[in-house]
């Protein structure tokens, strides 16, 4: 009985060694394969399936976005734009932007002045 229960606990002491070791060499493996796959060059910033066989991705390669059609018979660029371009067209868009937020509290003090004075001549009339 007692040998019966040495083998029990062999048996289940070498599964649970058996399980730890697959689970610490996958993910040692899993490590290994994502550095190895990693580039410092391109990088993948978006992708969307648009059907079955279909994608479109957006991908930076030194610093140039590219729109990428893939449809796994052949891959056609459909856009190609300079990072900076796109850092500038971004600031000149945010300058537009606070440039017309001004113009609007402009008007908005105006349209306040006038309706202040409008109420003042008013309650000078009224009296």
């Amino acid at each position: 009985m007692i040998s019966e229960l040495i083998k029990t606990f062999v048996y289940l002491a070498t599964f649970i060694f058996v399980i730890l070791l697959a689970f610490f060499s996958t993910k040692y493996i899993a490590k290994k394969s994502s550095v190895l796959g990693r580039s410092n060059n391109i990088k993948v910033i978006d992708g969307i399936s648009l059907g079955n066989n279909t994608k479109l991705f957006i991908v930076e390669i030194l610093n140039i976005i590219y729109i990428i059609y893939d449809n796994n018979s052949h891959a056609v660029v459909i856009e190609k734009y300079n990072k900076d371009d796109i850092a500038n067209k971004l600031g000149d868009i945010k300058s537009e932007k606070e440039d017309i937020s001004l113009r609007i509290k402009k008007l908005l003090s105006k349209k306040e002045n006038t309706l202040e004075k409008l109420n003042k001549e008013k309650k000078n009339k009224d009296y």
